[in-house]
């Protein structure tokens, strides 16, 4: 074989090679790699980090890859430059932080986000999409797009300024904290496997939950409600609507009830005889005249302070650890059948019998 015929030969191996090649890319296939070839991972040791604290929080799990990475948790972080090499990481807690930036766009297999406690103003959720907790809370967000966090079950934006929150896509949501923000609506519609709901300090006049009928607790505590209606909320365990603007409240279809904070509203009354499993009743700084608790037997902690009572039997009360009925119109106090009362106030000039009362 002469020198041309071995050229010849060279280009025809090559150029079935690269046919081969072309063939495979057009065919959707991965093109041939060289034998020995390896996937190409990056070291820990090889990502740039701009915080000290966040490399050292990184390194210290004695990880030798970025992709090893599934679990961070670091406090004190001003910056989290490097986190775009650890793409496989799932659960990441930043709480007690300086950040004032948090992009976690190339985190997609995040599933746990924890960073409470920070300078947050703005964060990008888009590439998120296999979050199941978000706990945000004591930032400065105003606005947060939720659309794409579609398998949500807890939710934690308490002590931000939102003045709006979309929920509608939010539909496996389980937990919701939005306490302490500046919100003057909240749909929750579509959110019907809530079981826990705190939205007490913001600025509602009117909450419609009776979508919610798995929903075990409520505090809507510190808003402006004027009513609400809990009739369809059969499984409530605790319930706090305090500070608010209340006049009337039915609760007869609430008999689970274990807790329930009605104080420094405008009731003028308040039947509690449906819900025979209450063993804590703050309903102080009320306008209440009378209130029975015959029925109420498991009541270990009753508030009936600052109303307007001028009489008062707990002689079914035989569990009260707590009774404080300071700031009403009683003259008289039997507490003779209480036996297990460790706190007690009242006016001075109530006539008390019971040993509680020495």
């Amino acid at each position: 074989m002469n020198f041309f015929d071995m050229k010849n030969k060279n280009i025809n191996v090559l150029a079935g090679f690269t046919a081969a090649v072309l063939s495979a890319c057009n065919h959707g296939t991965a093109p041939i790699e060289a034998a020995g070839a390896e996937t190409i991972r990056v070291a820990i040791a090889d990502v740039v980090f701009e915080d000290i604290a966040f490399r050292n929080c990184v390194t210290e799990s004695g990880l030798k890859y970025a992709d090893e990475v599934k679990a961070l948790s670091c406090e004190g972080i001003s910056s989290v430059s490097g986190i775009e090499s650890l793409v496989e990481l799932e659960n990441l807690r930043l709480s007690n932080s300086q950040l004032t930036e948090l992009d976690i766009s190339a985190n997609t297999a995040l599933t746990e986000l924890y960073a409470l406690d920070n300078q947050l103003t703005e964060l990008d959720l888009s590439a998120n999409a296999a979050l199941t907790v978000l706990d945000v809370s004591f930032n400065q967000l105003t606005v947060l797009d939720l659309s794409a966090s579609t398998v949500l079950t807890n939710l934690n934006l308490a002590g931000n300024q939102l003045a709006e929150l979309n929920l509608s896509t939010n539909t496996a949501l389980t937990e919701l904290h939005v306490r302490d923000n500046q919100l003057t609506e909240l749909n929750v519609s579509a959110n019907t496997a809530l079981t826990k709901l705190n939205a007490s300090a913001n600025q509602f006049v009117e909450l419609d939950v009776s979508a919610n009928s798995g929903l075990t607790e409520l505090n809507v505590a510190g808003n402006l409600l004027t009513e609400l209606d809990v009739s369809a909320n059969t499984a409530l365990l605790k319930f706090d609507t305090r500070m608010n603007q209340l006049t009337v409240l039915d609760i007869s279809a609430n008999t689970s009830l274990m807790e329930l904070f009605v104080g420094e509203n405008q009731l003028t009354t308040m039947d509690v005889s449906a819900n025979t499993a209450l063993t804590v009743l703050y309903a102080s700084v009320n306008q209440l005249t009378a209130l029975d608790v015959s029925a109420n037997t498991a009541l270990k902690n009753l508030y009936a302070s600052y109303n307007e009572l001028t009489t008062l039997d707990v002689s079914a009360n035989t569990a009260l650890a707590v009774l404080n009925i300071l700031g009403n119109q009683l003259t008289t106090l039997d507490v003779s059948a209480n036996t297990a009362l460790e706190y007690l106030n009242f006016n001075q000039n109530v006539t008390c019998t019971g040993v509680a009362c020495i």
